[in-house]
């Protein structure tokens, strides 16, 4: 539909001095004009510099490679990594089924669950690399022509990486004090989280360290990869978010370069039917983008709205019940599960409500612009313009759950009530 409106707006404009018509889009669009209204300084945005660091540090640790296949090697190594974080998964199954404590079961459980989300995120992390650098490289760099837009998004995006260095901090201390310090904080060596074990770490000092060794291999680190796996994943969704918003701006700025300049009526009608195509053209490439992400993240969104519920309900249940037992070390980790559990969906559908909201916003911009004064012609390009932009575009998760901020209350009342059930059952 985009394409159509698109030649219908480069076939029914008339340039005044004498610019013929192109057989294709792409020749129109980098026509280059000789008035100097249209001579504008490009603002070029690029990947924040923290997650260039991120993608380094994975071609680093051989995680991704760089224009290449993985070796057999490095292959060997990542089923390594990948199987291993799964075999803990397996380890705070099994031992929540064998403790003779609730309280601990839950605790074990809810820690498995979240090990279990981590290791789905694992996966894509370093299965799909090339993928990921794809959405960063189609979502993350572009240009604009407006400097208070660029300012805007250049604040945000320092503000949005400040709050995700914080939350990465908190996540990895968590992480380190858990699996590193607590297991020595204790009169006697014993592991923080009693995970079902080949050997028995809690009477042989040997197999102490070797599963005090595993844990750090493969929970500790893998657990730091999946949440760097949840920063390229917000990072893409907020960007994407910020070029809706750029896009407003474009949309209400249509033809208004011409209308400072002394021009005819027929210069005018030029330049808004080219600002309109422009338009046109980033709006339909933007939906592309939107449908990568969303068939690219769907397996990750659904996880989340389907074990979120789950871990925020047992965290708090634990954390209740822990309060009784006075365990420090046990209730800082059930508070940073259950500040992942919420914060994992809450950006997740608060990112996809920006996206519905500024979407919902580009027909009201379209109709700020000084189309009123165009031709007939120009006019009807613009109302069927408006009419592809009156449905906000809405990201669906296997085409039921909406991801907004809706359904996060959703996942909260749920998560409530189960944990009253569970509180009864005491």
């Amino acid at each position: 539909m985009s394409q159509l409106l698109i030649t219908f707006v480069k076939r029914t404009t008339r340039f005044s001095n004498g610019l013929q018509y192109c057989s294709s889009l792409s020749v129109v669009l980098n026509c280059k004009s000789t008035v100097s209204a249209t001579t504008q300084r490009m603002y070029r945005i690029e990947v924040h510099s923290n997650v260039q660091l991120i993608v380094s540090l994975l071609y680093k640790f051989g995680l991704w490679q760089r224009d290449r296949t993985a070796t057999a090697k490095e292959r060997l190594f990542k089923w390594i990594y990948s199987l291993g974080f799964f075999s803990v998964f397996i380890s705070f199954s099994v031992g929540a089924c064998k403790s003779g404590s609730i309280e601990v079961g839950i605790f074990l459980a809810q820690s498995g669950l979240a090990a279990f989300v981590l290791r789905v995120k694992l996966n894509f992390l370093i299965w799909k690399g090339a993928e990921i650098l794809h959405l960063l490289n189609a979502v993350c760099i572009y240009t604009t022509t407006d400097h208070k837009s660029f300012t805007m998004v250049t604040d945000k995006m320092k503000n949005f990486t400040t709050f995700i260095t914080v939350l990465i901090t908190v996540s990895c201390f968590t992480c380190f004090h858990a699996v590193i310090i607590s297991p020595f904080l204790a009169g006697e060596k014993a592991l923080f989280f009693d995970i079902a074990f080949p050997l028995d770490h809690k009477n042989d000092e040997f197999a102490f360290w070797i599963a005090y060794v595993y844990l750090t291999l493969f929970a500790m680190v893998p657990a730091m990869n999946g949440m760097i796996f949840n920063v390229l994943m917000w990072y893409l969704l907020y960007s994407y978010a910020l070029r809706y918003k750029l896009f407003e701006h474009q949309v209400a700025n249509i033809g208004n370069c011409a209308l400072k300049q002394n021009l005819s009526s027929t210069e005018k009608n030029r330049f808004y039917s080219e600002d309109l195509t422009a338009a046109i053209r980033t709006h339909a490439n933007s939906r592309k983008i939107a449908d990568q992400l969303r068939v690219f993240f769907s397996r990750i969104f659904i996880t989340s709205f389907v074990t979120s519920g789950v871990g925020i309900c047992g965290s708090l249940y634990c954390l209740v019940a822990f309060h009784r037992s006075t365990n420090v070390s046990a209730q800082l980790v059930l508070l940073a599960i259950l500040l992942y559990s919420v914060f994992d969906v809450f950006m997740l559908t608060y990112f996809g409500n920006e996206i519905k909201m500024s979407s919902d916003r580009f027909t009201y911009c379209l109709f700020k612009s000084n189309w009123i004064e165009m031709p007939q012609s120009t006019k009807k390009s613009v109302l069927i313009f408006g009419e592809i932009l009156i449905r906000p575009y809405e990201i669906l998760v296997f085409k039921i759950f909406p991801l907004s901020l809706e359904t996060f209350t959703r996942i909260l009342k749920s998560a409530y009530s189960m944990f009253n059930i569970l509180n009864n059952f005491k």
